[in-house]
C-alpha cells in the first residue's frame, strides 16, 4: 500500500542531481536501488491507477492524462445498473497491478490499491465438510455456490513478497527523459559533470568510454577504470524472468476479457485449498497451494483438505452464462470524443449535440469495424489527446470534398 502522509518525511530516497544552472534543468542523476524500483514500477501500473493518481494534489497540480482522464470519470459516474457487476466499478477504478508482489515493499509505492485479500465462504460448513470445492474470491461480497457471502478473509500460508526489481547494490544514471543505464564504470556525477564540460554527448562518452574529445582537453585529467566483465553489465536485474516480466506485463488475474481485442493476457490465478485442522473443539483454517496430510492415524478425521475455485467477480450472480465483460450488455452506450461513457438515449445524444454547437444538418451517420489496429490506434490516441476518436479513426472518418 502506498504510504501515508506522516510516512511521507520518513520514507525518502537519496538521489544525486547535476543541474545546468544556466537553462535550469536537470541534465542527469545518480541514483541506486530505491529510486531506480520506484521509477520501474511506473511501468507496472494500470492505466486507471494513473488516471486516478495524478489527478491527486503534489508538488504538481493535478494534470489530465489525454483522453484516459475523461474515461475514467465517466466510469466514476456510470450507474452501477449498466455493469454487469458492482463489483465491476472497483476492478475499473481501483485496477490491481499484477506486479504488486514487486511493488509493495518499495519504500515509496505510489500506488493507493488496497493489496489483495482473500475472501472465502462466511458458512464454516461450506469449507470444513470436504464435499467438492468451495469458493474463492479476491473481492469481497462475491456469492457462494450456497447462496451466502465470500467475505471470510483468509490469508495464505506463505504470502511472497519481492525485494523490488533491481539487486541491492546496483547504481544507475539516469537520464533527463528517464533512460536509466547502469554504472557499471563506478563513475560518479562528478565524472559526468567534467564530460559535460567538453562533449555534447556525456552520458555516450562515459558508458562507451569514447575519449576523443575537443583539442585542449587534456585526457590525463579523466581516470577511466578497467571495462567490467559481461558479468558486471548483468548485475542490475535481479533475474531475467523478472526483465521478461517488466518488457511483456500482463494484466492482473481475472481481469482479462473474453473477447479482447488488444493482445494482453492475465497473470495465471493460484490453485489453493482449505486446510482445516481441528484442534480441540476448534478447527484452524489456512489458505495452501499443496494439500497437507498426516500419518498419524489419529488425526486423519481432524484435517480436511478441501479445494477451491476462483469466482469470476464479471459474473453477475443468478446468471447460467454470460460474456465475461465489464459494461451489461445488450445495453447500447455514446461514446463521446474524448472518450466519455454514457448509456445512450435520444435525450442525451440531444443533450450532447447543443452543447457541442453542431447542427443536426452537418451530421453524417458512418459504420465502421472495429479490429486490432483500430484499437491499438485509440488507445494511442487516448495517452496525447482529448480527441481520441478523431485522431484515431480519422481515416474512416475524413471528408473529401469533391473537385469542382
Amino acid at each position: 500500500m502506498a504510504a501515508s502522509a506522516s510516512d511521507e518525511q520518513v520514507h525518502k530516497v537519496p538521489l544525486t542531481v547535476l543541474v545546468d544552472k544556466e537553462r535550469n534543468r536537470v541534465l542527469f542523476a545518480e541514483a541506486g536501488k530505491n529510486f531506480v524500483d520506484v521509477l520501474f514500477s511506473f511501468l507496472t501500473l494500470p492505466l486507471g491507477t494513473i488516471a486516478r493518481l495524478i489527478a491527486k494534489e503534489s508538488n504538481m497540480q493535478p494534470v489530465r492524462f489525454g483522453s484516459l482522464s475523461s474515461l475514467y470519470q465517466s466510469v466514476a459516474d456510470l450507474d452501477e445498473q449498466h455493469l454487469s457487476t458492482p463489483t465491476c466499478k472497483e476492478m475499473l477504478l481501483h485496477p490491481r497491478n499484477s506486479m504488486e508482489a514487486y511493488c509493495q515493499p518499495l519504500k515509496l509505492n505510489i500506488d493507493d490499491t488496497q493489496p489483495i485479500q482473500y475472501f472465502i465462504c462466511e458458512d464454516r460448513d461450506c469449507y470444513r465438510k470436504g464435499m467438492g470445492e468451495s469458493c474463492l474470491s479476491t473481492f469481497r461480497n462475491q456469492k457462494c455456490d450456497c447462496g451466502k457471502l465470500l467475505n471470510k478473509v483468509m490469508s495464505p500460508e506463505k504470502l511472497t513478497t519481492e525485494n523490488g526489481f533491481v539487486k541491492e547494490t546496483a547504481k544507475f544514471i539516469i537520464s533527463d527523459d528517464l533512460k536509466v543505464m547502469p554504472n557499471v564504470f563506478g563513475a560518479n556525477v562528478v565524472d559526468l559533470l567534467k564530460l559535460s564540460l567538453f562533449s555534447k554527448t556525456p552520458l555516450t562518452d562515459l558508458i562507451l568510454k569514447k575519449k576523443q574529445f575537443i583539442d585542449h582537453f587534456n585526457d590525463s585529467m579523466l581516470v577511466f577504470g578497467e571495462e567490467p566483465p559481461d558479468e558486471g553489465r548483468q548485475m542490475v536485474v535481479r533475474a531475467q524472468s523478472l526483465k521478461d516480466k517488466l518488457a511483456k506485463l500482463q494484466c492482473a488475474p481475472q481481469f482479462e476479457l473474453s473477447n479482447q481485442l488488444l493482445p494482453i493476457g492475465a497473470t495465471p490465478l493460484r490453485r489453493y485449498h482449505c486446510h482445516s485442522k481441528r484442534v480441540g473443539s476448534k478447527f484452524i483454517c489456512t489458505l495452501i497451494t499443496c494439500p497437507k496430510f498426516s500419518n498419524d492415524l489419529n488425526n486423519i478425521n481432524k484435517i480436511r483438505n478441501v479445494g477451491l475455485k476462483f469466482v469470476d467477480p464479471k459474473f453477475p450472480i443468478g446468471e447460467s452464462s454470460s460474456p465475461g465483460g465489464f459494461a451489461r450488455g445488450p445495453s447500447m452506450y455514446m461514446v463521446t470524443d474524448d472518450l466519455v461513457v454514457t448509456p445512450l438515449s435520444f435525450i442525451s445524444v440531444i443533450s450532447y449535440l447543443n452543447r457541442s454547437g453542431v447542427p443536426l444538418v452537418d451530421l453524417e451517420e458512418r459504420v465502421i469495424s472495429i479490429g486490432l489496429k483500430e484499437c491499438l490506434s485509440i488507445l494511442k490516441a487516448s495517452l496525447t489527446s482529448k480527441s481520441a476518436l478523431t485522431n484515431a479513426l480519422n481515416q474512416f472518418t475524413r471528408t473529401i470534398k469533391e473537385e469542382k
